[in-house]
C-alpha cells in the first residue's frame, strides 16, 4: 500500500510516516516506480504509534513499549525486576 493511502487509514500524516520510516519503526519496501510501500504489519505498528501520542506517549516510551512487546525475554533479562 503507499504511503498516502496508509495516512488515510492510521490518521497519520504522510510527513510523520516518512519519518519514522527514515528513524526504522516501520521498513516498509520500495516499489518499481520507487514510491514507499507498506506491508499490514507496518500499518498496524503505525496505528499503535498514533494511539500511543493520542494518549501523550512520548516517542521514547512507544519505542520502549514497542520492544516489551516484541521481545519481552530480552528486556527482562537485561531490566531484572527486584
Amino acid at each position: 500500500m503507499k504511503i498516502g493511502e496508509v495516512a488515510k487509514q492510521t490518521g497519520l500524516s504522510v510527513k510523520s510516516i516518512r519519518y519514522y520510516h527514515d528513524i526504522g519503526l516501520v521498513c516498509g519496501g520500495r516499489n518499481e516506480a520507487g514510491y514507499r510501500v507498506y506491508r499490514q504489519q507496518d500499518i498496524e505498528s503505525l496505528k499503535f504509534v498514533h494511539q500511543c501520542r493520542d494518549l501523550g506517549f512520548s516517542l521514547e516510551d512507544f519505542i520502549c513499549a514497542a520492544v516489551q512487546m516484541h521481545y519481552p525475554a530480552q528486556v527482562l533479562v537485561a531490566y531484572p525486576q527486584g
